[in-house]
């Protein structure tokens, strides 16, 4: 961990923009390989019918899992970037 943080503080300001983007776009790529397997998964070949209803609230909850995960992996890069801010 102070390894990774002595190279951190070696970073421009625009080094840790492309940094916190790299970590950012990576965590929105693995959330939405996760909602494309979890698609797949509960996608039939039979026509929807009225109680296929439930398929919509499951495509709502994916959206809201990804969400709270970008959200989660945009807190992660702020706080790397505070703690870089500290020891700058």
């Amino acid at each position: 961990m102070d390894m990774m943080l002595e190279r951190l503080q070696g970073l421009q300001e625009d080094q840790l923009s492309s940094l916190a983007s790299v970590v950012a776009t990576c965590s929105l790529n693995e959330v939405l390989a996760e909602v494309g397997n979890h698609q797949r998964l509960h996608t039939t070949k039979i026509e929807p019918t009225v109680s296929d209803h439930g398929c919509y609230s499951s495509m709502d909850t994916s959206v809201s899992q990804v969400n709270e995960k970008i959200l989660g992996s945009l807190k992660s890069v702020k706080r790397l970037k505070q703690s870089v801010d500290l020891y700058h």
